[in-house]
């Protein structure tokens, strides 16, 4: 057990009495800590309902707020704050360069704006906000995490054969690879990063489904997401997507292993998840569950694929789903750039080029073209 202090002052912010590994959102703020903090606007505020990179604010605005160099109370952020808390990430466990910075900045704005404040990188700030940003990279050291692989199509075929449908865990586990692959729909839909309100608030429900024509014989289901890109709590923009019959691999057909988790695990309330954890209704899919199964299919499958289990490392994950389906169908329809960006629900097409490479089926075929060089038939 440790007993820290956040501030010269122990009444201020501490954590009483708690061990060390213990999440902030179990630390207790004292009211005269939450008033130091956050001023007059104290009320209302949920400490384990904020993002994960909201806390990462608090924190930074706890440890280095001084007379100097004032950070509280948090609200109105200032620009000068901001631009700090820019800095300081990078020495503080976010090392992936702008983009991931930026996504922390952005977090921090939008708790702003909900609260009434503006945002302050624009009007007479901006051009102060734009020096910041363009140099940024030159200044600070980012380490790039190891790029998640691609899921292909083989291996998902060898994961197929290892499963056992009869298990209410394999049913939901396929259910989801199938969707994540052939929807090149986002793991937040089928799994929140945090099991909280604002982390469950994108997940699919069964009301988001409906099977065509009928639950019977379905030729396609069709999926309403009502919100996009589950990283942003504020949207809102609905998608819609479909899966389509696969008769070339039954086994790891979307539309097959929906109509088998509704028929097998579908308790009859329409606001149900899609996908839970099995026998437990009222709790979502575990992401770190989710993905340790994952790895330990793939090692299980490996001497299918004639590999050892060591070839299968940490650097597959849910997300290598979205990058294997979207390079599948990036091979089987060259050049339909417009296609592939609204199937990946990109914004723009130059967001779907990363997945305009080729699969492995498809490298054995590059070595029938490249052949053709040869002058010789002999």
């Amino acid at each position: 057990m440790t007993i820290l202090y956040l501030s010269s002052s122990p009444s201020f912010l501490s954590l009483l009495a708690v061990p060390a590994f213990c999440s902030w959102s179990y630390q207790l703020l004292h009211a005269a800590g939450l008033l130091r903090l956050f001023g007059a606007e104290t009320s209302g505020f949920d400490y384990s309902a904020i993002t994960s990179e909201q806390r990462k604010y608090v924190q930074f605005a706890v440890l280095n707020h001084s007379a100097d160099f004032p950070l509280l109370p948090l609200f109105p952020v200032r620009l000068a704050s901001l631009i700090r808390f820019g800095w300081w990430l990078p020495h503080n466990g976010v090392r992936a360069g702008w983009d991931s910075v930026s996504n922390y900045i952005g977090s921090v704005i939008l708790w702003a704006r909900s609260r009434g404040h503006p945002d302050v990188r624009t009007g007479d700030e901006v051009a102060t906000w734009d020096i910041f940003r363009d140099n940024f990279g030159r200044h600070v050291k980012t380490v790039r995490p190891d790029p998640k692989i691609p899921i292909r199509i083989q291996h998902l075929e060898a994961i197929s054969f290892d499963a056992d449908l009869d298990s209410a865990v394999d049913r939901a586990d396929m259910a989801a690879y199938s969707l994540l692959f052939f929807a090149s729909a986002r793991i937040g839909h089928f799994s929140p990063k945090s099991d909280s309100p604002k982390g469950r608030k994108h997940l699919l429900r069964w009301s988001n489904v409906k099977f065509v024509p009928d639950i019977f014989q379905p030729e396609l289901v069709f999926i309403h997401v009502a919100t996009s890109k589950t990283r942003q709590d504020e949207s809102s923009r609905p998608w819609w997507t479909a899966v389509g019959r696969n008769d070339r691999f039954p086994r790891f057909c979307p539309v097959r292993l929906l109509q088998l988790l509704f028929v097998r695990d579908w308790t009859g309330d329409a606001g149900d998840w899609l996908l839970c954890t099995p026998g437990l209704r009222n709790k979502p899919l575990s992401r770190s569950s989710f993905v340790n199964r994952l790895r330990t299919r793939l090692r299980n499958a490996a001497p299918r694929l004639g590999l050892e289990p060591a070839s299968f490392d940490g650097r597959f994950s849910s997300k290598s789903f979205r990058q294997g389906g979207g390079t599948a169908l990036a091979t089987a329809a060259p050049g339909a750039d417009a296609r592939l960006a609204d199937h990946m629900d990109h914004t723009s097409v130059d967001m779907s080029r990363r997945y305009t490479g080729v699969d492995v089926a498809h490298r054995a075929e590059d070595t029938t073209l490249m052949a053709q060089g040869f002058q010789s038939a002999s």
